[in-house]
């Protein structure tokens, strides 16, 4: 099946696969596609391992809230987790459900298919935008959403189901919950506060702006949580933590750690963002295939390759045409 990408994470000793049917147009499906590896996996590296500092034994569960095609969750279920996701826009959870039942992780993924809030209300998801699905926006009324911009209008608005975290019987131990919903985090949060003071679990969230951090630090801190962590692989993210969790030793870690961060960030070595890294191999790639093409043009009409550069190769072309 041409939509389905194998990865092999050596790290781990697993292997999965993921079904990625958007390649051509989606863009975490193609950076997927291009890597063989999940989206964010520096990230997920280091998430796996604060998650194996509090529960080795593999005895609790994660929480996608934002499950989107499946890439946290596939990748934590391949570690051997159980993961309960949770995603509003039906065209995302089949494509994660496909995946899930070609890796045959029925018994360690459990999806649930709504949107998350504060209160049990309808939203709608307007616009699609077919280079990030899972950038799409809920909003809770039809016309807050209808003029967002950036993706095509659907005929027909789909409206979605939205409910609290803490009304959807969760009763497994939850470690490590991660929260992507595009702006929806703060009503998210104060959905779910008892799930969160039960388990004190670590979190992680996506936070682009300085009031939307803001805003979610402050219902975390309310609950004895603290900010710990930021990764900026695409799009920032926070991992919040327990006061409860963090010892003197793991404080004075994340000092020195901050401390280099900034140093680095101040030294006159460039340090690679990921968007670069990205541009750089998509402009690599390109590269090899515009070689391949000149290659191909050339024997078909019956020129030679002689060691020239592309710049020769070209004006061999040329002087095969004048003849």
């Amino acid at each position: 099946m041409n939509d389905v990408v194998e990865l092999n994470l050596a790290e781990f000793n697993v292997n999965y696969k993921m079904y990625l049917p958007n390649s051509q147009t989606n863009l975490i499906e193609r950076i997927i596609t291009h890597t063989k590896k999940p989206y964010e996996y520096e990230m997920l590296k280091s998430m796996a391992r604060q998650l194996n500092r509090v529960d080795p034994s593999k005895n609790t569960a994660v929480l996608d809230v934002g499950m989107n095609l499946g890439n946290h969750a596939l990748f934590f279920a391949a570690l051997g987790y159980r993961v309960i996701g949770i995603e509003a826009n039906p065209k995302m959870s089949e494509i994660a459900k496909k995946s899930i039942q070609i890796n045959g992780f029925d018994n360690l993924i459990k999806v649930i298919e709504c949107g998350v809030s504060d209160k049990n209300e309808i939203c709608h998801f307007d616009c699609e935008i077919p280079e990030n699905f899972g950038g799409m926006s809920m909003a809770k009324s039809h016309e807050e959403n209808a003029t967002g911009g950036g993706g095509a209008n659907l005929s027909n608005s789909l409206s979605v189901q939205c409910r609290l975290i803490d009304d959807l019987n969760i009763n497994e131990k939850i470690s490590l919950i991660k929260m992507d919903i595009e702006g929806m985090e703060p009503a998210a949060l104060r959905g779910a506060k008892k799930l969160i003071a039960k388990n004190t679990p670590l979190i992680y969230l996506e936070s682009q702006k300085i009031q939307a951090l803001n805003e979610n630090a402050d219902i975390l801190e309310a609950l004895n949580y603290t900010h710990f962590a930021m990764w900026d692989m695409g799009a920032p993210t926070h991992l919040f933590m327990h006061l409860s969790a963090i010892d003197e030793n793991l404080w004075r870690q994340k000092i020195a750690r901050d401390m280099a961060i900034l140093r680095l960030n101040h030294s006159s070595t460039p340090q690679g963002v990921y968007l670069e890294n990205l541009l750089t191999s998509f402009y690599n790639e390109q590269h090899a295939l515009k070689d391949q093409l000149l290659y191909a043009f050339i024997q078909l009409i019956g020129g030679q390759f002689n060691g020239q550069n592309i710049q020769g190769k070209i004006n061999e072309i040329l002087e095969i045409l004048k003849k």
